[in-house]
């Protein structure tokens, strides 16, 4: 046959190769290794050591299942050797002992913004020639150059404004949802999904803040429950369902989201086995269960801005950078600023009128005022008063706790929020717990 709409069809011959990766070479070695492949066609050359694929063609040259009806899924030649479909995920190790799913995430957030290609880290392992690894001409048989990548659709909104309690909505179509695929079954397709080389599996997203050029990881969920920090209360909820999230947002600022995978989850406990606020879900330790986080192929990072006060009363965004929260020795440490933002969309300055602030890195033990606020419910040198006029599309910069204005000695078995009360109206900003960034 020939190359036709998009296909190989047998018998192959190098002008077929040629014409679908693209490349001039005549040499098979090198159209192999050329980098033009699409990865997730299901034919194609794969590490796979015995050379002979005829005797698993039908009579219409259509590949078919040998044996019980789970061959295709354990010994056909384009999944390989490593039972893989010649794709590598990129994973991130979970150090469950010093339970740091925040390190993992933010691994994954760097190395998604140096990327040098839409993978995200994942790797098409191509034989590399010889007798242990050799090249097949016929591993192209039924190659599809247009095979669609997994993720169809990554969108999310752009800003969330004027409500207490926004409802932010984000997407993600991963090729295996109901509306976007044929069939389950693999030997109905030509295209290689997520599912097909992972199992036991959870799609997720993360949430991020960016400081100083590095994405911080505020908060994440799987299942249907945000875990993590920085943006969470009690009172949100979040949906996971054909890969959509819909999330309440009661916290300001711009957050970068992006979609990750994790294993199954349980609730992460603390070194006490006490419930432990501020920390992951971490992977279970069962069969199928793992302690990575991966990240998803072909997607980057959405940017949104939400708010939290309604626009009668926009004056003005509470609002946290920290820079750092960290541990020394056996105490822990803030860095990071207090700020009042009237840029946010739905937000102003106080019209020429003064306005008081209070804020205070609050404990456990607070119950909800600043205005009694007693010994052991915030952090010394935390707390502070500010009164002023609010400037139009201004960030004021209320307390700076960098440098010689750290605060150190937090405990590191207490979970910490800031409490900021603008003309009487609080808002609450969680914060996750200590952690060494160093393990």
């Amino acid at each position: 046959m020939a190359y036709s709409n998009n296909i190989i069809t047998d018998p192959v011959s190098i002008s077929d190769v040629q014409a679908a990766v693209s490349h001039t070479s005549g040499d098979l070695a090198t159209l192999i290794t050329a980098g033009t492949i699409n990865m997730w066609a299901k034919y194609k050359p794969v590490i796979r050591t015995a050379i002979d694929t005829t005797g698993q063609l039908k009579s219409d040259k259509t590949w078919k299942k040998i044996g019980s009806p789970d061959y295709l899924q354990s010994t056909a030649w384009f999944k390989s050797d490593n039972q893989n479909y010649g794709i590598v995920p990129k994973a991130y190790y979970i150090d469950t002992t010093q339970q740091r799913t925040i390190k993992a995430l933010e691994q994954l957030a760097a190395d998604i913004k140096n990327r040098t290609n839409e993978l995200n880290g994942w790797q098409y392992q191509r034989p590399a020639g010889g007798s242990s690894q050799p090249f097949r001409l016929v591993d192209f048989n039924r190659y599809k150059q247009n095979a669609p990548k997994p993720v169809v659709r990554c969108t999310g909104q752009s800003s969330v404004t004027a409500s207490e309690t926004s409802t932010w909505f984000y997407a993600v179509e991963i090729m295996g949802s109901a509306y976007s695929d044929v069939s389950d079954d693999i030997d109905e397709r030509d295209y290689i999904r997520l599912n097909d080389i992972m199992s036991g599996i959870y799609p997720g997203i993360a949430i991020f803040r960016l400081v100083n050029g590095v994405y911080k990881a505020m908060a994440w969920c799987t299942g249907n429950i945000w875990y993590g920090t920085g943006i969470k209360s009690s009172g949100e909820g979040v949906t996971l369902g054909d890969y959509n999230v819909r999330a309440d947002f009661v916290n300001g600022g711009t957050y970068y989201v992006i979609p990750v995978i994790f294993g199954e989850s349980l609730e992460q406990v603390d070194l006490n086995d006490n419930p432990a606020y501020g920390y992951s879900k971490q992977p279970r330790y069962t069969t199928g269960g793992q302690p990575y986080v991966w990240s998803v192929p072909n997607t980057n990072f959405i940017s949104f801005t939400a708010s939290q006060r309604s626009t009668s009363q926009a004056i003005g965004l509470p609002r946290v950078d920290p820079t750092e929260i960290g541990q020394v020795g056996n105490s822990g440490y803030y860095r990071g600023s207090v700020l009042l933002d009237s840029t946010v969309a739905g937000y102003s300055g106080s019209n020429d009128r003064t306005i008081a602030v209070r804020y205070a890195l609050v404990t456990s033990a607070w119950r909800g005022s600043l205005v009694n606020i007693s010994t052991g419910e915030f952090v010394p040198g935390s707390l502070g008063d500010w009164t002023g006029v609010v400037p139009n599309n201004t960030v004021l910069t209320l307390k700076d706790f960098t440098g010689p204005h750290a605060l150190i000695g937090l405990s590191l078995q207490e979970s910490y929020r800031w409490a900021i009360s603008v003309d009487g109206e609080m808002t609450v900003i969680n914060l996750r717990v200590p952690y060494n960034p160093n393990i």
